[in-house]
C-alpha cells in the first residue's frame, strides 16, 4: 500500500495512525512490519476513486467522529486547512527550503522528506520526519500529518507532552485522550498514547506507539471535515 493510501485511510477516518507507522520505509521492512502488512493484506483505494468518489468517502466516513461545535482556529505551522490552496502551500515550502514530491490520486498529495523538528518551530533535535499535505479538488488543503520516528522514550515523551500541551493552547480540552501517561509508559511495546480533537469542521490527532526494533514513532494529523456537511 502506498503512502497516498494510507493518508486517505486517515482522511476518512479509518486508520489512527498505526497503519501508517508500519508503512514508514524505516520500518516496514522490520519482521514484525512485514507480519502485521501482510496480515492486512489491504489494496490501494485510490486506485479506482475520482476526486468526487474521495469526496463522498469523507462525507459518510467523516460525519459520524465529528464534534458538536466549530474549531477555534484550523491553521497549523502557519497553513490554514480549507482555505489554503496549492499556490500557498509552495511558497511555505519555499520559504522553509523543504524539498518535496508531488503526485496526484484523485486528490493532490506532497511528501516532504528530511524534516527536523527545530525547522517546525520545535526546540528538539533528534531523528527527522516526515511531513505529508492533502489538497482536495477544490484545491484546499485538508490534510497535514508529520511522522517522528526512531525515537528514543524519553525524546518522544518530552515530545508528545510539548505537542499535547501547543494544542491545548490552541483548541482547549481533547475530546479524547490517554488519561494519565509517564515516561514508563513510552518504553513499552504497541502502547498507544493519544489525544484526540474533534470538531465539526476540524479534527487533530497525535498518536505516540514504540514499535519493536524501530523505537517510539510519534503521528501528528490535521484533518479538515468536508463543508458541506460542517454547518449542518
Amino acid at each position: 500500500m502506498k503512502t497516498f493510501a494510507i493518508i486517505f485511510l486517515l482522511l476518512i477516518g479509518f486508520a489512527a495512525g498505526f497503519v501508517g507507522f508500519l508503512h514508514t520505509p524505516s520500518l516496514r521492512q522490520t519482521p514484525f512490519a512485514m507480519k502485521v502488512l501482510t496480515w492486512l493484506g489491504t489494496s490501494c483505494p485510490t486506485d479506482f476513486l475520482t476526486a468526487q468518489g474521495l469526496d463522498h468517502l469523507r462525507h459518510d466516513s467523516l460525519v459520524k467522529i465529528r464534534g458538536a461545535s466549530q474549531a477555534p482556529t484550523k491553521t497549523v505551522w502557519g497553513l490554514t486547512l480549507n482555505r489554503s490552496n496549492e499556490a500557498e502551500l509552495l511558497r511555505w515550502m519555499r520559504d522553509r527550503r523543504f524539498t518535496c514530491e508531488k503526485s496526484r490520486r484523485g486528490y493532490v498529495y506532497y511528501k516532504c522528506k528530511n524534516i527536523s523538528l527545530t525547522s517546525l518551530g520545535r526546540p528538539f533535535k533528534g531523528p527527522i520526519g516526515d511531513l505529508d499535505f492533502v489538497l482536495d479538488a477544490y484545491d484546499r488543503l485538508i490534510f497535514v500529518g508529520f511522522l517522528q520516528g526512531k525515537m528514543e522514550s524519553k525524546q518522544a515523551f518530552a515530545l508528545f507532552r510539548r505537542i499535547s500541551q501547543q494544542l491545548k493552547l490552541r483548541l482547549g480540552e481533547p475530546s479524547r485522550k490517554t488519561e494519565s501517561f509517564s515516561f514508563h509508559d513510552f518504553t513499552k511495546d504497541l502502547n498507544a498514547i493519544t489525544t484526540e480533537y474533534r470538531f465539526k469542521d476540524y479534527l487533530a490527532k497525535v498518536i505516540a506507539t514504540r514499535i519493536p526494533q524501530s523505537g517510539v514513532m510519534l503521528y501528528e494529523q490535521h484533518i479538515a471535515l468536508p463543508e458541506n456537511f460542517a454547518n449542518h
